[in-house]
């Protein structure tokens, strides 16, 4: 299965739990309209997630910017695809204030709704899988062992 279709089915996933669920009603404050792109808060919001997820040494050896990969991803995908993942990259930002922030994907996992659950697997699934999707993570395998 290829990341981008991984990502997908986990998105349709939740999107079917928060119909089915009516969460929307419950939580207006949530609503999201979607644009056509990821914007800065997006990007920022993304970039923290993946910090907290990867460790930063990983990150700052390679130069792996999770944001753009994640777009670059959703360009090889379909227009609703993209929306999709956007929609909910802004929905997951505006729903981190109640789990933590930055650490929504780690913190979120423990909570009592399974949409929240959901949303955490699924967030967790995007920052990595955007950031093992770059080529310049082969480092990390190709780097020998230290010891310590």
């Amino acid at each position: 299965m290829e990341p981008l279709e991984q990502i997908l089915k986990e998105l349709t996933a939740f999107e079917s739990h928060l119909s089915r669920r009516k969460f929307i009603q419950a939580a207006s404050m949530l609503i999201v309209v979607p644009g056509i792109s990821l914007d800065k808060d997006d990007t920022r919001f993304l970039q923290k997630v993946a910090a907290t997820l990867i460790p930063a040494d990983a990150l700052t050896s390679t130069g792996i910017n999770v944001a753009e990969n994640v777009d670059r991803l959703l360009a090889s995908g379909s227009a609703d695809h993209r929306q999709r993942v956007i929609r909910f990259i802004t929905w997951s930002q505006r729903a981190s204030v109640l789990y933590g922030g930055d650490k929504v994907a780690i913190n979120a996992r423990g909570s009592r709704f399974m949409l929240i659950r959901k949303m955490a697997r699924t967030l967790s699934s995007l920052c990595v899988i955007a950031f093992w999707a770059d080529e310049r993570a082969l480092k990390l395998i190709d780097r020998p062992e230290v010891t310590r």
